[in-house]
């Protein structure tokens, strides 16, 4: 019960987020990429209200749904079920296929499926998984970073110059925040042994 409690509380905050953005955030990174990482998150976590225990490969599941989902919005779903003129139903079916709404959905499943790699793991265990999961994730962040790094050396281009700071700033953020994971990680896998 308490598992379904805590996927219901993850549920309902995404979710916000994901009204949060796609109401209030008209940027070239969030609503676009963030927006389509979620939404495979949200899926999972309203899944596991459902069905707490753990379903193997779910992340797979929700990606191959995600992906199909997207590949009906080829043949204009949206307009075929007659709802084309709400805004809401064309933001919430979708009204326009894209390969990169595809790629974030594989992000987003694949942080799911690290979710559920640390999960699957005993107890003991987990903290060394953590740890080397977010030390690979944090060097991932730096390279990616720099990058997009060419992009801020040219502020002739705004939409480039844009792209270039904000993805910059999320990468140096997520670089930050793994390493220190990883790190905290390690000090308590050393103090338990």
């Amino acid at each position: 019960m308490r598992k379904r409690i805590g996927y219901g509380i993850v549920t309902m905050i995404l979710l916000a987020v994901e009204v949060f953005i796609a109401l209030f955030v008209h940027d070239s990174f969030i609503r676009p990429y963030v927006g389509d990482v979620l939404v495979v998150i949200v899926i999972y976590s309203f899944i596991r209200i459902l069905i707490p225990q753990r379903c193997k490969l779910l992340p797979l599941w929700i990606f191959l749904f995600a992906a199909g989902w997207e590949v009906l919005q080829l043949f204009h779903m949206v307009d075929l079920l007659g709802l084309g003129e709400s805004r809401f139903f064309q933001i919430l079916i979708g009204s326009v296929f894209d390969w990169k709404d595809i790629v974030c959905y594989a992000v987003g499943c694949l942080l799911l499926a690290v979710y559920e790699m640390i999960l699957a793991a005993p107890i003991e265990e987990r903290f060394n998984r953590i740890s080397n999961i977010s030390f690979v994730i944090s060097v991932a962040a730096l390279v990616t970073g720099a990058a997009f790094h060419g992009y801020r050396m040219h502020p002739e281009n705004e939409t480039n110059y844009q792209l270039g700071v904000t993805m910059g700033i999320v990468m140096i953020s997520i670089f930050a925040i793994t390493l220190g994971v990883g790190i905290v990680c390690r000090i308590l896998r050393k103090k338990g042994r």
